[in-house]
């Protein structure tokens, strides 16, 4: 009995958090995202976006399947391994000496820590201890692969639209309204005639 509440609370815990974390992610800004991760540098230029946006997607599907128990154990081992490689980078970071932003909850996340990766690494453990001893309280586990991918996804779903529509508006760059810096030798655009150069002074 004690061993199934403890995986209850694991799960709704650590499963909501990951949920938390990927809805808050989605609704901040393309570019928030893109300036957080580049902040780590650890990865190239062309990636990105890529993991820009398939981040905060992970979180919320990863998380939804611990907390409904869809596919068992491959459920709980994919929760352990989004933490652990987050909480890779956290280290990597670290260790280079480096102050960023955790964005566990996006904007609102702290700046990392050794505390954050002891509180991973304790999250960690008790995830992998139920994909290890196996889930036990209430699953999605009779219904086929198919109708249970297809409930993360409806899940995923509904709460990326709606993160979406919390996303703050990202500005539009009109080139016309920040013209680029003139080159060396090329006159500014003045709002006013330019002043005679000397030589048309001297003819």
């Amino acid at each position: 009995m004690i061993g199934l509440v403890c995986e209850l609370v694991v799960r709704a815990g650590v499963g909501g958090l990951l949920v938390l974390a990927g809805y808050a992610k989605a609704a901040t800004s393309m570019a928030w995202r893109l300036e957080w991760l580049d902040s780590y540098e650890l990865l190239p230029r062309p990636l990105l976006a890529p993991v820009a946006w398939l981040l905060p997607v992970t979180e919320l599907a990863v998380g939804t399947m611990y907390v409904l128990g869809v596919f068992g154990r491959a459920g709980a081992a994919a929760a352990a391994i989004v933490l652990a490689v987050v909480s890779a980078a956290v280290v990597i970071a670290l260790l280079r000496g480096q102050q960023v932003s955790c964005g566990c909850l996006g904007k609102v996340g702290t700046l990392i820590s050794w505390p954050v990766v002891a509180r991973n690494a304790v999250l960690i453990a008790a995830v992998a201890a139920t994909a290890v001893r196996g889930l036990h309280g209430p699953t999605l586990t009779g219904p086929a692969p198919a109708v249970q991918a297809t409930v993360v996804a409806a899940v995923v779903a509904v709460l990326s639209v709606w993160a979406h529509r919390r996303r703050p508006t990202e500005p539009v760059h009109d080139p016309s309204a920040h013209p680029h810096p003139p080159a060396a030798g090329e006159p500014a655009d003045l709002p006013f005639p330019q002043p005679p150069t000397v030589q048309e002074i001297r003819s």
